[in-house]
Order: C-alpha cells, then structure tokens, then sequence
C-alpha cells in the first residue's frame, strides 16, 4: 500500500497523487468509481487553487517590501540632509540648534527600521516644528512628507502579510479536506476491491518520487512544494 499524503506533504507531491488517483479511477465506468473520482476532483481542484492563490500572495508581497526599504532609505538620506543643513546653521558643527532637533542625535533616528523609525521621525518633526529655526519651513514639510510616505508603505506590506496569513491557512484547510477526502476514497475502494488487493493498490501513488525499471526517477519529479 503506497503511503498516504499528511499535513507535512508538500502540495505539488500530493497533486501528483491526486492526478495518478484520479486516471486510476477514470478506468472504471461504473457510479461508484465516478462518485470517488468527483470527490478527489473537488477537492484536488480546491486545493491546487489555494496553492495558487497563496504563491501569487507570496510574489505580490515582494513588492511592498521593496517599497519599505526603498522610503527607509530615502528617509535616512533626508535625515542625513537635514543634519548637514542644521550644522551649517550652528556654524559648522553640532551647536544649540542641533541639541534642540536633534536631542538624542542622529544615529537614534536613522539606525532604526519599521514603526520604530516611524516613532523616531514623529519626534524630529515635532522638534523641526516647535525648534526648527531658520529650516522650520523647509524641512518640516519634507520630513512630514518622509515619514507619511513610510508609514504608508509599512500599511502597505502589513495589508500583503496579512493576506499572505489568509491564503495560507486556506491551503493548509484544502490540505486538510483533501487528505480527509483521500481516505475515505481509500476505504470505499477497500471495500469495493476487497477480494483484490493487487487492484486496490492500483489505485494510489507513492508519496515519494518514483523510479523506473532502471532505477532513474521519473521525469518532472517534484522534489519540493509548498
């Protein structure tokens, strides 16, 4: 008896199964043979939807998370602009103008990443505003609009992760109804085959790769999945 997929199969091995068991079945005609090929049809239909479903979520949260390194690192530069600026207000090096902008310095705005820096820029601004001198008009409105654009983006990829999270127990739900469905399939079979073991087991693939006669394994083996 071949080895029956679990939890911890990946998908495209138990496609693989579910396509061997569903040409199995297609060798009979009669109703029964027909309602066990519908059940796996559904469910292998579902399942490699789901698998679908979440690899695009998967791709599709490439981009916003380029997006939040991208404004991370346009948001250092301005903050490292606006050191250089507020220097050469206070005469070429730190003075009282930069203690008032930049109270705990630079490094603890910039070397943070995520909501932390988005907290850090939230602080710079409301020092620009209320200490900003000279650069108040110029540099509020560009490290408001620095900070917006990150909180944005970090909306953004929070919104992808989450649907990363949904799609993905959607798949391990289709996982789950499919290898439910395997089984009943497996003992309606054993009952329908029961004085005919060898035909029984016609009806089921191995979970692992199989080989040829000359021991080489088959093409398109499907060594991963999801």
């Amino acid at each position: 008896m071949a080895q029956t997929p679990t939890l911890r199969t990946p998908v495209l091995k138990i496609l693989r199964v579910a396509t061997f068991h569903d040409e199995a079945l297609a060798t009979f005609s009669d109703a029964e043979h027909a309602r066990l090929r519908a059940r796996n049809e559904t469910a292998t239909t579902q399942l490699a939807t789901c698998r679908d479903e979440y690899e695009a979520s998967v791709l599709a949260l490439s981009r916003p998370r380029a997006r939040v390194a991208i404004v991370d690192r346009a948001a250092d530069r301005e903050i490292d602009l606006l050191d250089l600026a507020v220097r050469h207000a206070d005469g070429g090096k730190p003075g009282a103008l930069h203690d008032r902008i930049f109270p705990r310095g630079k490094t603890a705005i910039v070397q943070p990443v995520g909501a932390t820096e988005v907290a850090a820029l939230g602080e710079l601004i409301r020092a620009l505003d209320a200490g900003g001198g000279p650069l108040r008009d110029e540099w509020l409105p560009r490290i408001t609009a620095a900070r917006d654009r990150y909180e944005s983006a970090l909306a953004d990829r929070e919104r992808a992760r989450g649907l990363c999270a949904v799609r993905r127990a959607a798949l391990d739900e289709a996982r789950r109804v499919w290898i439910d469905c395997y089984k009943q399939n497996q003992g309606a079979l054993r009952e329908l085959h029961a004085s005919d073991k060898r035909t029984f087991e016609s009806f089921f693939d191995d979970v692992d790769p199989p080989t040829g006669s000359g021991g080489e394994k088959d093409e398109g083996d499907p060594s991963d999945g999801t």
